[in-house]
């Protein structure tokens, strides 16, 4: 009987931490930030060719034992020399339930000109997960004090960049990679796979307008369909729809200066009853 419960127990954790370690930033039209979907996804423009995201995300649910600090977000891409390609670092942080996750990850992407301008991007990275167990939030574990369990995983990616289309196709976590204890489940990383695409229907060099979408498939189906708009090249921003959520995402850059940019997105949730705050600093050059 107690092996039953505790299998019951267990399964139920996964799932939660499942939904943990899935982080959908809201703020990813630009190439820059697409990057943690699809690591095939690199710059914003050729001019750029180290760039350093910072990136955090709050949420904020009318409940009195809620309790969830901010997931933290660290990307950093560099051009390689002779237009060959980008190599990226991130860190991830999320701290929340019975476990602390710090995720590393290094990729390298391969770029290829196709139909003389195109661009074709073939990427991967490596993933490390460092979850930093609580077991007095899990007594029924029969554990005591603290421990670290390592998942690592690979993301893959293609991306097509053309004059005014982009597509891309990524799979997250392609191994699915899973910490067990006495065989049952602890921590699993979810397969996610996505595919993003977005036209610009009109290009100027003060004005540009585009739709986009991304689409989500993991446990089930999500889709995003949202409308970008970059004025100036000083300020962009967009209305996304998350369907599966039932989420209005209002978002916001700017292009502080040639090198620094900052973002802030607010994404209220009618399924839910809660909000997505997201809040971004870019460093280029």
């Amino acid at each position: 009987m107690n092996r039953i419960v505790y299998l019951l127990f267990a399964c139920a954790l996964a799932a939660a931490a499942n939904g943990q370690n899935t982080l959908r930033p809201s703020l990813y039209f630009q190439n820059q930030n697409l990057n943690y979907y699809n690591p095939a996804a690199g710059f914003n423009s050729a001019e750029t060719d180290l760039a350093l995201t910072l990136y955090g995300r709050v949420k904020s649910v009318d409940s009195p034992v809620w309790d969830k600090p901010m997931t933290f977000f660290a990307n950093y891409l560099g051009r390689l020399k002779g237009d060959a390609g980008f190599y990226s670092a991130s860190l991830l942080r999320d701290t929340y339930s019975f476990f602390n996750r710090t995720g590393l990850a290094v990729g390298y992407t391969r770029q290829y000109k196709v139909f003389n301008t195109r661009t074709l991007s073939l990427g991967g990275r490596a993933v490390f997960n460092f979850d930093r167990m609580n077991w007095a939030e899990a007594p029924q574990f029969g554990q005591t004090g603290s421990g670290t369990r390592i998942t690592p995983d690979l993301d893959l990616g293609v991306q097509y960049e053309g004059n005014r289309l982009r597509v891309g196709l990524a799979v997250k976590n392609a191994f699915g990679s899973a910490a067990k204890l006495d065989g049952a489940t602890l921590l699993k990383n979810q397969r996610e796979g996505y595919l993003n695409a977005s036209f610009a229907l009109i290009r100027r060099e003060n004005f540009t307008l585009s739709p986009y979408t991304l689409l989500q498939l993991n446990r089930d189906f999500g889709v995003d369909a949202g409308l970008y708009f970059s004025l100036y090249r000083r300020l962009n921003l967009s209305y996304q729809f998350q369907l599966s959520e039932l989420r209005s995402v209002f978002t916001a850059e700017a292009n502080l200066t040639k090198n620094l940019h900052v973002g802030f997105a607010a994404g209220p949730s009618r399924l839910y009853r809660d909000a997505d705050y997201d809040f971004l600093v870019g460093v280029n050059f």
